[in-house]
């Protein structure tokens, strides 16, 4: 990524010779690959990992309760706090 933006930062130059411009401009497209492919290859893993760690609901659905029984006592405490 440093690369091309080094690279953009040169080309901005109005003196920069044309050799140089299309040298410049090949580095920036290969990066760009380069950064495509891994972008790509992070989604496959991504996707992958998705797949071995499927959340477990009924787990999930098992805390609601616990969970809503905890917040509904913070609620009271912080309500009683605040009057306070």
């Amino acid at each position: 990524m440093s690369e091309i933006r080094g690279a953009v930062e040169l080309l901005q130059d109005d003196e920069i010779a044309p050799d140089q411009r299309r040298r410049l401009l090949g580095n920036i497209a290969g990066n760009a690959r380069r950064l495509s492919a891994l972008v790509a290859r992070l989604l496959e893993l991504a996707r992958a990992d998705v797949a071995l760690h499927k959340p477990d609901f009924r787990s999930m659905c098992a805390l609601r309760w616990p969970l809503r029984m905890v917040q509904s006592s913070m609620l009271v405490k912080f309500r009683s706090q605040a009057k306070s």
